[in-house]
């Protein structure tokens, strides 16, 4: 179980790494910088600093609330000059000759990749229930657009596998499919349409 390390802001600028700080979490942006919608240049002046003010600013892009959740899953450690503000929120101790913090909610990191607790994310949102078939609850919704856009940008991990879609249990199984069943059954069809398409075709304009 690895706990998070506190590191110093002398670290922050390490160069093999893309470290930026927000509530005196670390988190390290470098895998995350060829994904990021503005580009990676965006980010890079941020470097070693804290992105709390830019990340929050309405002129320049006002993140959403997911943006913040698909943070966390680059948290490598807290920012040594952090102030806990109680017992609750942290705990430090010691570990061999290392000083580490454990971090209420993320003390390892295994738990960073928590399964969505889905009864508790259905009380909180009332989007989806993973727990029960997607399509009919989609068709039956009524969601806002801005509602629904919010909810799936939201990261879910479904602790089983993947959610149910269908109404029935026995349809379930045409959900899913291998990759290569989709070109063996269309290639065919899609080879036929273009025969019977070219068929059509004025010999005389390809002359």
């Amino acid at each position: 179980m690895s706990s998070l390390p506190i590191i110093s802001p002398d670290d922050l600028t390490n160069p093999n790494k893309c470290l930026v700080t927000l509530d005196n979490r670390v988190y390290d942006v470098a895998l995350f910088l060829p994904d990021h919608p503005g580009g990676a240049d965006l980010i890079a002046p941020y470097r070693g600093k804290d992105v709390s003010a830019i990340m929050s600013d309405i002129v320049s892009h006002e993140h959403s609330e997911s943006a913040y959740e698909m943070l966390q899953d680059y948290l490598v450690g807290v920012l040594s000059t952090s102030k806990p503000t109680s017992l609750a929120d942290s705990e430090a101790t010691l570990v061999g000759s290392e000083k580490e913090l454990y971090a209420t909610g993320m003390s390892c990191e295994e738990d960073l990749n928590v399964p969505t607790n889905i009864a508790n994310d259905y009380e909180r949102h009332k989007f989806l229930d993973l727990g029960k078939p997607l399509l009919p609850q989609l068709y039956q919704g009524n969601f806002s657009k801005k509602f629904y856009l919010q909810q799936v940008h939201r990261p879910r991990h479904y602790p089983h596998g993947s959610a149910p879609l269908m109404p029935f249990a026995w349809m379930e199984p045409f959900s899913k499919t291998q990759w290569w069943m989709v070109p063996i059954i269309w290639i065919p069809w899609v080879a036929y349409g273009t025969y019977l398409a070219s068929q059509g075709l004025n010999t005389s304009y390809l002359s």
